[in-house]
């Protein structure tokens, strides 16, 4: 079977032969977010457990340090569309990290 690409929005887009609408599309995860997302569920799990009683003692016990350990859980924040977003690499290349613990950020206050 013959097909077509076309470019939409900086991305590749694979089309049947009469250009109808697409069929695959590729999509990239952004690791950084992934992993940050990964770690705020497995550290809250952690503190809610009870395996550690408190932020400080987490970052002690994993020598991270704590403001960061805040930071990432705050991404636990965020709406759940984001987080399925993050997830299957739905999100724009603009959005970083830092973008998205702001967003927890106002989410939870």
């Amino acid at each position: 079977m013959e097909f077509k690409t076309k470019k939409k929005s900086g991305r590749t887009w694979i089309t049947t032969p009469d250009g109808s609408d697409p069929v695959f599309e590729k999509t990239k995860v952004d690791n950084t977010i992934l992993k940050a997302l990964v770690k705020a569920h497995l550290w809250q799990r952690e503190l809610d457990s009870g395996k550690f009683t408190s932020i400080r003692e987490l970052a002690s016990k994993k020598n991270i340090n704590e403001s960061y350990i805040r930071r990432v859980l705050n991404l636990n924040y965020l709406p759940p569309k984001t987080k399925v977003a993050i997830l299957e690499g739905g999100l724009s290349r603009e959005v970083r990290l830092v973008d998205s613990v702001e967003v927890g950020l106002r989410m939870r206050w």
